[in-house]
Order: structure tokens, then C-alpha cells, then sequence
């Protein structure tokens, strides 16, 4: 056996010219990844021209911005928060069940949506019961761990 019939095979042919795997290969028009048609057909992505320096950029007189710290953008409305909780297996088992029975039916697009809406419905419950309908003021970060008792 010789060097030159070595090889794997039954490999499907690369979906991305590993050349444009360097973010300095890409742009936004070559980003995109190939159609399912030109990757079977072995049809290469077009290369676009890269851009030429300009004068000013290559200029030795010209210093380039000092970069400033980013500072951390304030959470967009609507961001989700993670929440951690701990429950008995059992009702966790019967809380999923639950789920995955009536998913398609109740419109929930996945678990955690359900969740979500079973607590925000908990909270409209309890709002109504003690404070006449309206949302309760924040009061700081949930206490950590488990409360302690005599």
C-alpha cells in the first residue's frame, strides 16, 4: 500500500472553505454559510475583493484611538434571569410530566416558559390575596440558602 491511496473516506464534503475560517477571510456578504446544493455539488463560495488600505490609515503621523474600557451595557428590557430551585424529585417528576402532556396543547414553547408562567400566575394570585391587586415594591436580592431555625 502506498502513501497516495491512504485516505478517510465516507466523509461529507466541508460545508465551509477553511479558508474563510479566519475572521480576517470574512465579511458580512461572505459570512453566510453555502446552500445545501453548492455544498454537494463541491461549488466554492465567491471570494470578494478585500479592501485596500486608505492613505490616511498608513499614515506614520496618525496615532490610533487608545481603546476605552467597555463598560457593561444595563440589562435590555425583557433579558432573561436564570433562577435556581430545589424540590422534591417527586414533585419535579409530576411537574414535568405535566408538561410534556399538555405542552402542544397550552401553547408553551419549552419548559421554562412553563415555569415562568406558573410563577408569574403565582405572583398575580398572591398580589391579588395581600396587596389588593397591585405588584409589590422590589426589596433587594432573595436571601441565599436556608433560613435558619431554632
Amino acid at each position: 500500500m502506498t502513501d497516495s491511496t491512504r485516505g478517510i473516506t465516507g466523509l461529507a464534503p466541508r460545508k465551509v472553505d477553511p479558508k474563510r475560517m479566519f475572521a480576517a477571510n470574512r465579511d458580512a456578504e461572505t459570512a453566510s454559510t453555502p446552500s445545501p446544493e453548492e455544498v454537494s455539488a463541491g461549488i466554492p463560495a465567491p471570494e470578494t475583493p478585500k479592501e485596500q488600505p486608505t492613505k490616511a490609515s498608513t499614515a506614520p503621523n496618525v496615532r490610533p484611538k487608545a481603546k476605552q474600557p467597555r463598560k457593561p451595557a444595563p440589562p435590555a428590557q425583557g433579558t432573561q434571569g436564570r433562577v435556581n430551585t430545589y424540590i422534591d424529585a417527586d414533585k419535579r417528576a409530576r411537574v414535568v410530566a405535566a408538561y410534556k402532556a399538555t405542552a402542544h396543547l397550552e401553547g408553551d414553547e419549552s419548559f421554562s416558559a412553563f415555569v415562568e408562567t406558573a410563577l408569574v400566575n403565582e405572583a398575580i394570585r398572591r398580589e391579588q390575596l395581600h396587596n389588593s391587586g397591585n405588584e409589590f415594591a422590589a426589596a433587594g436580592k432573595l436571601q441565599r440558602g436556608r433560613p435558619v431555625r431554632d
